[in-house]
Order: structure tokens, then sequence, then C-alpha cells
């Protein structure tokens, strides 16, 4: 989804910012983007680390001058059964991907661009 959605907004005219734990994907899907005509600019970056989040938007700031919107697209299934198998840990794992980190990128104090 993530992917299908960055190279629809930079047909459309988005200059876009990509960030991912995967380089190789991340690097990849910008160099295509290139390719078309668009811009991009990919940022390694695992969401669940506050820090890195804050890199990522400091880079499209830099890069582009602004932020006018941010897509977070965060998932992955990371632990397999029933919830009561699922050990705290893992569970808590997922949640911090799955939930707490779609919003990393949005918060006030990232919200400022200068």
């Amino acid at each position: 989804m993530g992917e299908a959605s960055s190279r629809r907004l930079a047909a459309e005219g988005a200059a876009m910012v990509l960030g991912a734990r995967s380089k190789d994907v991340g690097e990849q899907l910008a160099a295509d983007i290139h390719g078309t005509g668009g811009r991009a600019l990919f940022v390694p970056t695992d969401v669940t680390v506050e820090s890195e989040v804050a890199a990522l938007v400091r880079a499209a700031v830099d890069e582009f001058r602004r932020l006018d919107g941010a897509f977070n697209n965060p998932g992955a299934v990371s632990a397999f059964g029933s919830a009561q198998d699922i050990d705290g840990s893992a569970w808590g794992a997922k949640i911090e991907l799955n939930l707490s980190s779609s919003d990393a990128g949005d918060s006030p104090r990232q919200r400022r661009t200068g």
C-alpha cells in the first residue's frame, strides 16, 4: 500500500520522502520514481524510533523546504498466534509498530517546518 501510494502521489506531482527499514527496497522505489520524472528522497527509518522519525521529517524540510502532509503506513506481522499465545515482548513490539508508530510523524513537534 505504501509503495503504490508513493508512486501515485509522485505521478501526481508530489515530492516524496520515503522512509522504511529496508534500505534496498526504499532506494529502489526512490530510483523508480526518479526514473519516471518524479522527485523522491529515501531516508532509512525505523518508525518505532522517534529520533529516526524526527530525522526523516528534518530531511523532508531540508530537501524540499516544507512538509505539507504525511502518509504514515507502518505495519507488519511480527508475531503469530492467538493473543494469549504471544509472549508480552512480542505483543508489545507488534503494538508499537502497527499502532503506536502510525502517528509518530504527525505529532505537533514534528509538524513545525520553520
